[in-house]
């Protein structure tokens, strides 16, 4: 394969997610051979927008991302596309969040038709509007999972849905979280629904996000499923489950929580793994040209299966279940870059014949 390019950082949140996650990359490309997966460059992206680049000249040339973010070549937009253009290098992007999970890089790589690991630009939009993607669900798997009540209010005015949802909700504990920000950004659990935390939270809210969502907490465990595809065909990765500490589970998102979480493999015939397999199956199929994804669902104590949410890019940190999950299913970060490498390959070729035939068919209905 070509050498690549790593890109990091973001204008988003999980910035520091992102930068985590290079660095576990970072170190995996240090313990390989140097003549095994090669980088012609790195390009981190500070919180404010600044691009920083490094194109390292040996195989212990890769810097650490606050260097890179503190001292690296400040770049322009133009040249920072021209790079991504130009060298024919394999992008491969560990932008998490806003501009990386959005579909806002996905619709730049398939415009410009760069060499990319970012995927579907439909699949990163669905995957970043958590009730957007919640509704789908429901369509595709309601009949193998149990509901778990959701409200999406405007942080702008949420006047209207004040009383009714309070209502709704009576005396069950909730959480009150972003729509679309990953992490544990900003996920406020409550025992009790009241009109005014409804009015402070979005305020506190509205800065970073357009709606949030009024959620039943439900106490149970996380069921973590993952997949890779290989050879146009998706596999599943050994079943996880998190349980948080302390707190409910839906609470802890993206980077496991340290200080009492447990995280354990479950046995292939788990029932709760397999019924969450076999709803995982069905809601990949809406996640196009992704080679690897992430799907959560929430166990509660009453036995039932419930979704939480899916994710096109999952955390690639040390300390993140992806990673554990591939290592169970005998993959390293670098066979997953190597599989999308190839993965990318066939649907780039796919994606240009389809332009050509679009432009013949127009030059020939003119």
């Amino acid at each position: 394969m070509p050498a690549i390019t790593l890109l990091f950082g973001g204008r988003s949140v999980e910035n520091r997610t992102s930068c985590r996650m290079y660095e576990h990359v970072r170190e995996c490309l240090l313990e390989a051979r140097p003549d095994d997966i090669s980088v012609a460059n790195v390009i981190g992206i500070a919180p404010n927008g600044k691009l920083r680049a490094s194109g390292p000249r040996d195989h212990d040339g890769l810097p650490p991302a606050p260097q890179l973010l503190a001292r690296g070549r400040e770049i322009s937009a133009a040249a920072f596309v021209d790079t991504l253009c130009e060298d024919g290098d394999f992008v491969f992007s560990l932008l998490q969040g806003q501009d990386g999970e959005d579909g806002t890089f996905q619709g730049l790589a398939r415009f410009f038709d760069f060499p990319d690991n970012a995927g579907s630009t439909l699949s990163a939009a669905l995957a970043f509007d958590k009730f957007a993607q919640a509704c789908v669900v429901e369509k595709l798997a309601g009949d193998l999972l149990a509901p778990l009540e959701t409200v999406l209010v405007s942080s702008s005015q949420p006047g209207g849905a004040v009383r009714e949802t309070v209502q709704r909700f009576g005396k069950r504990p909730v959480l009150l979280k972003p729509n679309a920000a990953g992490g544990s950004f900003k996920i406020l659990p409550l025992d009790l629904l009241i009109d005014e935390e409804i009015e402070r939270y979005a305020n506190e809210i509205a800065p970073f996000d357009d709606h949030f969502l009024i959620q039943e907490r439900i106490d149970g465990v996380e069921i973590v499923v993952g997949m890779v595809c290989a050879a146009g065909q998706r596999q599943l990765l050994p079943v996880f489950e998190l349980k948080p500490p302390v707190r409910a589970a839906g609470v802890r998102q993206g980077e496991p929580v340290p200080g009492g979480g447990r995280i354990r493999r479950l046995p292939a015939d788990d029932p709760l793994a397999m019924q969450a397999c076999r709803a995982a199956e069905r809601i990949a199929r809406t996640f196009r040209d992704e080679t690897y994804c992430r799907l959560d669902f929430l166990a509660g104590r009453d036995g039932r299966l419930r979704f939480l949410e899916a994710g096109t890019r999952p955390g690639l940190s040390r300390s993140s279940v992806f990673p554990m999950m591939l290592e169970a299913h005998g993959m390293g970060l670098l066979d997953l870059i190597r599989q999308e490498f190839e993965n990318h390959a066939a649907s780039r070729a796919f994606r240009r014949q389809r332009i050509a035939r679009i432009a013949e068919w127009v030059c020939a209905n003119a």
